[in-house]
């Protein structure tokens, strides 16, 4: 299997993703794609590229009680990226368009930043008032925030169930190993990118 035989469930069917991605041949997150991501988040108000970075921690989508708790005063801003297409609603939640334009955006982070964020959606998670927290998910975010000491406490044993999109590793997945989990866990569709949003960003 090819690396492009996954890619619709991370580029989300949108054709100038797939297009840039093919042209490409490689394992990393094409410039022009990246390019395009970025400059969209850029015109933002500063709050609200806060929220864009927030949810960007989150693989597929963050509730929306976990992005108040993490954006703070900065929430209010949330319709301010919907409106930009950014960001879309779910049930309870808000999500990237593209899975491709969430992962662009979380690499594009300082590093410590992106640590910060995964450490703060780890301890919240964690203590979260009702349900069960994920395990899973936890898993993730120690993985992402180097806390080694959650990571052997929350990932899942080797027979158990796993969610695809979390990989406990002591390295970053490379693109490959990123479409290859995310693709055969959900597949979403959503609006393309307009040739005048891509010619506006470029």
């Amino acid at each position: 299997m090819t690396s492009c035989d996954c890619w619709p469930g991370t580029t989300g069917g949108n054709p100038f993703f797939v297009t840039e991605v093919l042209a490409a041949g490689r394992d990393d997150i094409p410039a022009t794609v990246r390019d395009a991501v970025l400059a969209r988040v850029a015109r933002l108000d500063p709050r609200a590229r806060t929220v864009v970075e927030v949810v960007a921690v989150a693989p597929w989508e963050m509730e929306a009680w976990l992005l108040d708790a993490l954006a703070g005063d900065a929430a209010d801003r949330l319709d301010e990226c919907l409106a930009a297409g950014i960001l879309v609603p779910r049930p309870g939640a808000v999500a990237f368009r593209h899975e491709l334009a969430r992962i662009a955006v979380e690499e594009s982070l300082p590093p410590n930043l992106r640590v910060a964020l995964h450490a703060k959606a780890l301890a919240t998670l964690a203590t979260q008032a009702s349900g069960t927290p994920d395990a899973a998910r936890l898993a993730h975010h120690a993985e992402e925030a180097s806390d080694e000491h959650s990571v052997l406490r929350f990932a899942p044993r080797p027979r158990s169930r796993r969610r695809p999109w979390v990989r406990i590793a002591r390295r970053r997945p490379s693109m490959r190993e990123r479409f290859g989990s995310t693709g055969a866990w959900r597949s979403r569709t959503g609006p393309t990118y307009s040739s005048a949003e891509r010619t506006s960003a470029s």
